[in-house]
């Protein structure tokens, strides 16, 4: 197991089960599995709940692509290559899906088609991601920059400043804190 998504109402949990290249869907309450979906050609790596919580996505590092699952259907509804996938972020209100690929690049879909509308450079070794509700901002993490950088809203066809900082495409760069000293 690698990732894990919950629905707001916290009734389902997801859970991506990558050497058996399935996704484990647990009753919250039962505190079981009640059901598995299949149907990836490999591992899935990432997971994130779409708009209304009627679509996960679910990103296959094996064979590069981010499907869409109809969560009421659990049938594949969609899906698009878009290399290999490290992690998924949803921002609702924009319709943006946010994918993080290990390498140093950040792709910028729309939730409704899984158009590819950007692709960024982030730092080196971009891998977990997540989304600021209220700002419409990501967040990626950078492994093997050991940055986080802070990406802008895509808005109108346009990558948005992030924070009012203005920076370099719209996003910009944290170093991360030092590692603390074992006692």
């Amino acid at each position: 197991m690698v990732a894990v998504a919950v629905d707001p109402a916290g009734k389902l949990v997801y859970v991506a089960n990558n050497r058996d290249a399935t996704v484990g869907v647990i009753s919250a309450e039962a505190a079981r599995v009640i059901k598995t979906i299949g149907g990836f050609r490999s591992g899935p790596e990432a997971l994130a709940l779409g708009p209304a919580n009627s679509v996960l996505y679910v990103g296959d590092n094996g064979d590069s692509e981010v499907y869409a699952i109809d969560v009421h259907t659990d049938k594949i509804s969609a899906k698009v290559p878009v290399g290999e996938t490290r992690g998924l972020a949803v921002d609702y209100a924009t319709g943006t899906l946010y994918v993080t690929h290990g390498s140093d690049v950040l792709s910028i879909l729309s939730t409704e088609s899984l158009k590819l509308m950007a692709s960024l450079k982030v730092g080196k070794g971009a891998s977990g991601v997540a989304v600021d509700e209220q700002a419409h901002v990501a967040y990626v993490a950078n492994v093997g920059s050991r940055t986080v950088s802070v990406v802008g809203r895509w808005y109108q066809g346009r990558l948005q400043p992030a924070c009012g900082a203005g920076g370099r495409e719209g996003h910009r760069h944290q170093r991360a804190p030092a590692q603390p000293k074992a006692p």
